[in-house]
């Protein structure tokens, strides 16, 4: 697809969440391409980080299969 629309796999939220203003106050969070929320651990040592969900979607967490609403800020386990 991204082959057909030009996007880059790697991409600030806002590109994908144009509607979500929030977004635009995230600098340490990307898409990797339409389905992959990447916020990463920036830090050494670190073993919590909150992260902003979107608006408009719910996201499945990963680790766990929990379901997320999008618009809200949570806080998430970073394991080693």
């Amino acid at each position: 697809m991204q082959n057909q629309t030009g996007l880059p796999p790697m991409r600030p939220l806002f590109v994908d969440f144009p509607a979500d203003l929030a977004v635009t106050d995230v600098e340490d969070q990307f898409m990797l391409g339409p389905d992959l929320l990447i916020a990463p651990v920036l830090a050494e040592g670190v073993r919590e980080r909150s992260v902003y969900l979107p608006a408009g979607v719910d996201w499945v967490d990963a680790w766990n299969g929990e379901v997320l609403h999008g618009g809200q800020t949570v806080s998430v386990f970073c394991p080693n």
